[in-house]
């Protein structure tokens, strides 16, 4: 199936303008934002967003980083240094009202049913994740997530799809973090957890280090399996 990558901006809440990257199969189908990690649009989120949008959705992505220095970034040790930098500071108010921004720019488009999910890598789980209270969001997948564990209060009031997916071996979400996030979630029929073993963080980007393709794969089937519900 034919995809189409488009980018346009978007105006921020506190001034200036953030770009968003879509994608779309010119098929009538549900919305979902993807929240990139600290590395940004790298070459391997778009590819991802390419094929959600081969399986009829609408997808699109923000530039998280607007307000500092966005831009996608690569794996070399400066990289590294300055996605990490990234994260000093990060205003996560303002990067849900982007998201916000985003859901509602999908949802104004003809071929969006108007149903719009958050699926978020690495630093964009945590968005994924409170978008479903917060924002109203469909569904959410979180791929190795961080973040999620300060916001299980929110856990009694989760109605929707979510689905978690952690690396055994991640050391931004080890063990005792995902042993809570499941306390929290035991007896929901809405939130699916998932661990990987031997999995480490960033299993399911394919320009990471750690990549694993057989988690990866599984992972994403899963995720595609839980956001049909939303179709």
């Amino acid at each position: 199936m034919s995809v189409t990558e488009t980018s346009r901006t978007l105006p921020r809440f506190d001034g200036g303008a953030f770009e968003i990257i879509e994608a779309s199969s010119g098929t009538r189908g549900p919305g979902i934002v993807f929240v990139s990690s600290v590395y940004g649009h790298t070459a391997d989120l778009r590819a991802t967003m390419r094929r959600y949008a081969a399986s009829g959705f609408v997808v699109a992505a923000p530039e998280m980083f607007s307000r500092t220095e966005g831009g996608a970034l690569g794996q070399s040790e400066e990289e590294r240094a300055k996605a990490r930098g990234r994260l000093e500071g990060y205003d996560f108010a303002a990067g849900m009202k982007d998201v916000r921004a985003t859901m509602d720019a999908l949802r104004a488009r003809a071929d969006c049913t108007g149903s719009v999910a958050v699926l978020g890598y690495c630093f964009g789980g945590e968005f994924a994740y409170v978008a479903t209270v917060e924002l109203g969001a469909a569904a959410a997948v979180s791929f190795h997530g961080v973040g999620i564990e300060r916001h299980l209060d929110l856990a009694p009031r989760i109605t929707v799809p979510v689905s978690l997916h952690f690396g055994e071996e991640d050391r931004f979400a080890p063990p005792a973090t995902i042993d809570a996030i499941e306390a929290a979630h035991r007896g929901s029929k809405n939130v699916e957890i998932y661990r990987y073993p031997g999995g480490k963080h960033g299993f399911a980007q394919s320009d990471s280090a750690a990549y694993d393709e057989a988690a990866a794969r599984l992972s994403e089937e899963r995720a595609l399996t839980l956001l049909a519900r939303i179709k």
